[in-house]
């Protein structure tokens, strides 16, 4: 009877402690850069599953790594439609959702105008910037000229990554900052004032920025 009761304290302790649970899985819905829906895409994640092409609700389960917890990052994979590319979560990097929670994917041609409307697409511009900036960072203290070069370095790496000019993606990011709409949480406040101190003036324009005619 005690050595039993040890074994179920032990197991409750480990839950609590927030052990992996195997057999989890994650929830992917994929839409396009103008949120349409985006039936019949297969997608995987590295180390874990491919799941079944997205469904008429544009959803798909993934089965991840085993040991991955609500908070980690994982890496989505594009199986099917290989002419588009992730703009967001930016190159398929993406967090573990909680079991409750899902993964919103926006797939797209490179170039699309129509993503530099996307919020979403433009959040995760702005996110990828700030962190290729802060990576760099350290460079900044040993570099002899002014820091707007490793800047405009990192900003035309991610425009060109997109398939855009670096004026383009400047731009739609402060068209978004300006109005972010339904997305003002704390995360994205602090990912334009970061973006904004390292941009304290707008790139100029090699080709201007338009937002397109909403549909």
């Amino acid at each position: 009877m005690g050595r039993s009761f040890r074994i179920i304290v032990l197991g409750l302790l480990f839950l609590t402690l927030g052990a992996p649970v195997r057999g989890q899985t994650i929830a992917v819905q994929v839409s396009d850069v103008e949120n349409h829906p985006l039936p019949g895409v297969v997608l995987s994640v590295a180390n874990g599953s491919t799941g079944a092409a997205t469904d008429v609700a544009v959803k798909t389960q993934l089965i991840p790594p085993n040991g991955i917890q609500p908070g980690d990052p994982i890496l989505l994979i594009l199986v099917s439609g290989t002419k588009l590319v992730f703009f967001s979560p930016w190159h398929g990097h993406a967090l573990t959702p909680t079991p409750k929670g899902f993964i919103a994917v926006v797939l797209g041609a490179l170039g699309n105008i129509k993503a530099l409307n996307n919020r979403r697409v433009v959040v995760s511009m702005m996110a990828a910037v700030n962190q290729r900036n802060d990576a760099h960072r350290a460079e900044w203290w040993s570099f002899s000229g002014p820091s707007s070069i490793i800047t405009d370095r990192t900003l035309n790496s991610v425009a060109k990554d997109s398939g855009f000019s670096a004026s383009q993606v400047d731009g739609a990011i402060r068209t978004f900052l300006k109005d972010p709409g339904d997305i003002q949480d704390a995360t994205v406040q602090k990912l334009g004032a970061a973006y904004l101190a390292d941009y304290p003036t707008p790139r100029s324009a090699d080709i201007p920025f338009k937002p397109p005619p909403a549909s």
